[in-house]
Parts: C-alpha cells; sequence; structure tokens
C-alpha cells in the first residue's frame, strides 16, 4: 500500500512524458513505466522499513510490483495509443 502511495505522483508524470512520444508497443511502455516508478517506490519504502522476513517481501512487496505492473499494462494499452 505504501509502495502505491510513493509511486503515484511520479507515475502520473511518467505516464505523461511516455504519452508524448510515439509509443508502438503501448502495453509494453505501460508496463516499464509502471515498473519503473514502482522500483522507486520500493527503494523509498525500503529506506523507511526495516523487515527483511522474506515471506514479508514477497506478499508485501515483490507481489504488489507485480500486480501493479500488470495494471500499467493495461492502463498503458488505453493511455499510451499512438494518435
Amino acid at each position: 500500500w505504501h509502495i502505491a502511495l510513493f509511486s503515484v505522483p511520479p507515475g502520473i508524470a511518467i505516464f505523461l512524458i511516455v504519452r508524448m512520444g510515439a509509443t508502438i508497443q503501448c502495453c509494453w511502455a505501460g508496463s516499464m513505466a509502471t515498473l519503473s516508478v514502482t522500483a522507486f517506490g520500493y527503494m523509498l519504502m525500503r529506506l523507511i522499513e526495516q523487515n527483511d522476513n522474506p515471506a514479508h517481501l514477497i506478499v508485501w512487496h515483490a507481489l504488489p510490483i507485480m500486480l501493479m505492473c500488470m495494471a500499467g499494462m493495461m492502463i498503458g494499452k488505453f493511455a499510451l495509443k499512438w494518435r
């Protein structure tokens, strides 16, 4: 939940920047844009959280990143169409 919170402001900015380009593969561009901002959010999250339990990292860190990348792929399909 915190990763999403840290990722939303840069996510909006990067989607607007990617939208200015002529994307050929919209799903791929949306997924990569989302992956970059969720990685940034994960990095910020690790600075404030000290839990290194592997189960916690998989469930609360890796899984949300994968789900947000899938959502970014779907959003990119519609929001990044070349007009």
